[in-house]
Formats: structure tokens, C-alpha cells, sequence
């Protein structure tokens, strides 16, 4: 999917002077929505996590939020004046020529890793897990309703009964990935704010 429609959103978002704005990601991966985020940096919006009071739609909704800072605004009014059509599907900053407009120059990769480092975190921090804590009481209730349909055997219940363990191991199998990914994504943004050189470029 390209990028120029999300870029479209937000110059308008930027014309009508909004302070924050929120994106519903459409892309499976981190790396592409972190080079977006690099992207509405050079127009003036920095990434400030997820959007709390939205966090229960089927994906994750971010919050951008205008960077007023005079560097800021220089910035956006040079990317404006270089990338032209970057909203009608041409170059757009940091980014190489190709059909999704999301894949990252050599010199801009490092901002773009340590993007998605810190939205690896907020996705695998409390918030991630509170949104899928629910389910756990949700599962029992369609496995209850299921049971209904079919009649109360042993044999149902039995079953009824294996798919709420799955469902326990595979929510129980995500919190741990979700602590790895954690600590994992934590770590590199600890040694970028302190500035220690290293392997930044976390790999898919």
C-alpha cells in the first residue's frame, strides 16, 4: 500500500493547525509504520505513543503530536519545498524510490530503528497487555454460548474445555514474547539515550 494518502491526511491535519492527530497503522509491520512516523517527523509531527483512549479498536491507534520547536518548523517547511509531490506519490523524505514509498535510505535507517524500537515497547508494555487481557474473560463466555447450541455432554464440555486451555497457553505463550520483546526493544533504546555505539538496526 503506499504512502501518499497518509501523507495527504497529514498536510491536512497540518494546514488546519491540529496539535495532535491519531493513525490507525494499516500495515502488519513495525519497520513500515516506523518509517511513516520518520516521515510525518520531517513534516513537523512527532510519534507520542498510543492513543489510550482508543486502544480497544481491532489495531492500535498512535498519537502524533506537533513539534512547535523552531528546528521543527524549518524542517517541515524544507521537506514541503523538496518533496513536492510526495503526496501525489512522489519522493518522500528519507525514503527510497519504491511502490510503497516506505523503505528507508541508508543514512536515515538508524532514526527509523530506533522508531520502531519505541513502538515495539509500547505495543509489548502494559498497554498491549491490557488489551488483550480481555479476552481471557471473553473466550469463556463464547465457549459457554457454543456449549449452549450444541447441549451440555461430556463429550461438548470436554471440548469446551481443551479450547479455553488453548486459549489460556496461547495468551500466556504472547505475554512472554511480549516481555522479551520488551526488554529486547528497552535495551536498545537505553544504549541510544545514552549513546553507546552499536547494532541498533533490530532485523525482522
Amino acid at each position: 500500500m503506499g504512502v501518499e494518502r497518509h501523507i495527504r491526511s497529514l498536510l491536512r491535519e497540518d494546514e488546519r493547525g491540529a496539535e495532535t492527530f491519531t493513525f490507525q497503522t494499516p500495515w502488519n509491520s513495525k519497520r513500515k509504520f516506523a518509517a511513516y512516523a520518520y516521515i510525518a517527523e520531517q513534516y513537523g509531527y512527532l510519534y507520542a505513543g498510543l492513543e489510550l483512549t482508543l486502544s480497544g479498536s481491532a489495531r492500535p491507534v498512535f498519537l502524533f503530536r506537533r513539534d512547535s520547536s523552531p528546528k521543527a518548523r524549518e524542517r517541515a517547511a524544507a521537506t514541503r519545498a523538496q518533496y513536492p509531490s510526495a503526496a501525489r506519490g512522489g519522493p518522500t523524505p528519507g525514503m527510497k524510490p519504491v511502490a510503497s514509498g516506505l523503505r528507508p535510505l541508508p543514512e536515515t535507517r538508524p532514526a527509523v530503528d530506533l522508531l520502531r524500537a519505541r513502538i515495539e515497547v509500547d505495543l509489548s508494555g502494559d498497554v498491549q497487555r491490557k488489551r488483550t487481557l480481555p479476552f481471557l474473560f471473553i473466550a469463556p463466555v463464547l465457549i459457554v454460548i457454543a456449549l449452549a447450541k450444541v447441549g451440555f455432554t461430556a463429550k461438548s464440555m470436554t471440548v469446551g474445555a481443551c479450547v479455553w486451555l488453548a486459549v489460556f497457553g496461547l495468551y500466556f505463550l504472547g505475554m512472554r514474547m511480549a516481555r522479551r520483546r520488551y526488554a529486547k526493544y528497552s535495551q536498545i533504546l537505553e544504549a541510544a539515550s545514552r549513546g553507546v555505539p552499536g547494532d541498533n538496526s533490530p532485523q525482522h
